[in-house]
């Protein structure tokens, strides 16, 4: 009995050793510390969030993080460019660290990755013709009403739980949807409030937005469900980033004001 025991502890402690040393190997962090880069997970398609620049380089809030976060950690940075449904099965695959973006911190998403603490809250809102009768949103809830949104997006969700009778309809891309309202095609798209302000305010009429959100939509960064030594780093992070002023120095750039425009006529 106690040569079984004696196995048993054996056997245990071998164990213990194989779980310790695989969860050392998979820690991103060490990982990332490691190889000395940094690899984001990301998607430009919507100015002043993420888009690309006249060099083609990629441009935007986001890119003020991805570049603060590279130089906190002391690594370069390298994008793993990606559309937006292809941004979780990226980080999933390992071939991403962290997707730096405007993501909703769903439960639904949550069941397979983390997020880290909010870095803004924002929310849906639905943009319509401007020579429309639409004057709320809380009128579309019909069949007959067809709505825009991106594939996989927190806009797409909302429109599903809170007009269930109307009819979703996805796109791809943000220009894909707002061509489609453009020409009629659909009575009203679904967006982020900084997205659909922007599109409302640079269509000289063309759109309006109407009043109250669908629903409050906190963004977090991204990452595996496993990493909860990076998470902890992230979240110490973006504190840090805002006890120290450039969290408010980059969101007074990029989202409270127009200043970036300046720097980037026509994009």
């Amino acid at each position: 009995m106690k040569k079984f025991f004696k196995v048993l502890l054996i056997v245990s402690l071998l164990f213990s050793l194989v779980i310790t040393i695989t969860l050392a190997k998979d820690d991103t962090l060490d990982n990332i510390l490691k190889t000395g880069v940094v690899k984001v997970g990301f998607c430009v398609d919507v100015p002043p969030i993420k888009f690309r620049d006249k060099n083609n380089e990629p441009a935007g809030i986001c890119v003020g993080f991805a570049e603060a976060l590279a130089r906190e950690l002391g690594v370069k940075l390298e994008y793993v460019f990606s559309d937006w449904a292809g941004l979780i099965p990226t980080l999933l695959s390992g071939r991403s660290d962290v997707i730096i973006t405007d993501m909703s911190t769903t439960l639904e998403r949550a069941k397979k990755v983390n997020f880290t603490q909010p870095w803004m809250v924002t929310g849906t809102y639905i943009v319509v013709r401007g020579d429309s009768e639409w004057t709320s949103w809380k009128d579309m809830n019909k069949k007959e009403v067809e709505i825009g949104c991106i594939l996989g997006t927190i806009g797409e969700q909302n429109i599903k739980s809170v007009l269930p009778e109307a009819t979703p309809v996805t796109y791809n891309s943000n220009v894909e949807q707002k061509l489609a309202l453009e020409q009629g095609r659909i009575q009203g798209l679904a967006n982020d409030f900084l997205l659909a302000s922007r599109e409302v305010a640079k269509s000289n009429g063309i759109f309006k937005l109407l009043p109250d959100p669908l629903d409050a939509d906190p963004l977090g960064f991204t990452l595996r469900s496993d990493d909860y030594h990076f998470l902890i780093w992230m979240n110490l992070w973006l504190e840090r980033l805002k006890s120290s002023g450039e969290y408010d120095s980059l969101m007074d750039y990029w989202i409270r004001t127009d200043a970036w425009e300046k720097d980037y006529p026509g994009y």
